[in-house]
């Protein structure tokens, strides 16, 4: 085989994979920030209301922890996130054994988030929830 004729992209499809390098990695538009704001994820399909906490949360989607003690494979589930502040359609991104992913279908306004954030509490060091205030 003459490696002289063959372009970059010939080359690196030959590779084994783990020669290849590591894959893109994923960053987001919005950083998430920490808080612990109550709410329900709605499955839209369903119709089923899991209760539960936003953990994380950003212009652009949050993370949701439910109060239940399992958490079920949803990846790409359409759902609803509702709390007082706020009421979005979403889609469930990833399964973490901590919460769900989900990405907002359409942003929120970046004054709201900064307000939530500001009023609800916020993890310390060891753990434990302390109030922003």
């Amino acid at each position: 085989m003459n490696l002289r004729a063959l372009d970059r992209a010939q080359i690196k499809a030959a590779l084994p994979r783990w020669f290849r390098g590591s894959a893109p990695t994923f960053s987001r538009k919005y950083d998430r920030r920490d808080c612990a704001l109550l709410g329900d994820l709605r499955i839209l399909d369903s119709g089923v209301v899991l209760h539960g906490a936003l953990l994380e949360l950003s212009c652009g989607g949050c993370s949701f922890r439910p109060a239940s003690m399992f958490l079920l494979e949803r990846m790409g589930e359409g759902v609803e996130i509702v709390t007082e502040h706020f009421s979005v359609e979403a889609v469930i991104r990833s399964t973490r054994p901590e919460a769900y992913g989900v990405q907002f279908k359409r942003e929120l306004d970046t004054a709201l988030v900064e307000e939530i954030i500001d009023n609800y509490p916020r993890p310390s060091r060891d753990g434990t929830w302390i109030p922003r205030r």
